[in-house]
């Protein structure tokens, strides 16, 4: 059985290093390839209008998606705690079990391993379904930003007469973008008012 308890404090922690995975702040799919796929300065000296948006700092002032992250951490946190009780509660049982099997005859005892084994694989099972409640909320997420800002720039876009906006984000391959193509800041201002505003509603 010693096995069995290095075996739960295996499974706690992963879990935790799991559940915290699926919390980190992820770019949207695409964005950095279609920035590196596109040389903004010769879309410009063939006469488009280009502009592009910085990612990173959109992600990191954006309310819509500052909140999002605030909710789905404040989830993770949560599921975090109920697992380690659920791992903890379990082994304690063993602890419990290990002080008494002395006194136990071998059925009761192989009986008894039986039955902790089994919670500890259904413990397992909770941990995956925490995990994919987490990756879906967060892909969920995800898919409701890039529809809003979608939607916010081909309006902007069409507005201000661009031909082109790209998204740029480090270590996307592009090295240099000139600052006279950056509508980060005007297109951040233009959904914090959208996003305020549909609080109130």
């Amino acid at each position: 059985m010693k096995n069995f308890k290095l075996a739960i404090n295996g499974l706690l922690a992963g879990a935790v290093l799991s559940l915290y995975a699926c919390n980190q702040p992820t770019t949207p799919a695409g964005s950095t390839a279609e920035v590196a796929s596109v040389n903004a300065s010769s879309a410009a000296a063939a006469g488009m209008k280009v502009a592009y948006i910085n990612t990173d700092t959109l992600l990191n002032n954006y309310g819509f998606f500052k909140e999002k992250q605030d909710d789905l951490a404040s989830k993770t946190e949560k599921y975090q705690k109920e697992f380690q009780n659920r791992a903890e509660g379990l082994q304690s049982e063993f602890e419990a079990y290990d002080k008494t099997r002395g006194s136990l005859t071998i059925n009761q005892a192989r009986s008894k391993e039986e039955e902790l084994m089994r919670k500890r694989d259904n413990l397992a099972q909770y941990e995956a379904s925490l995990n994919q409640t987490l990756a879906i909320e967060r892909n969920q997420m995800l898919a409701e930003l890039d529809s809003v800002v979608t939607d916010y720039l081909q309006n902007y876009g069409s507005s201000n007469a661009y031909d082109l906006v790209l998204t740029y984000t480090k270590g996307s391959g592009v090295l240099y973008a000139n600052p006279k193509f950056d509508i980060t800041n005007e297109v951040l201002k233009g959904l914090n008012t959208e996003f305020e505003a549909s609080k109130q509603k």
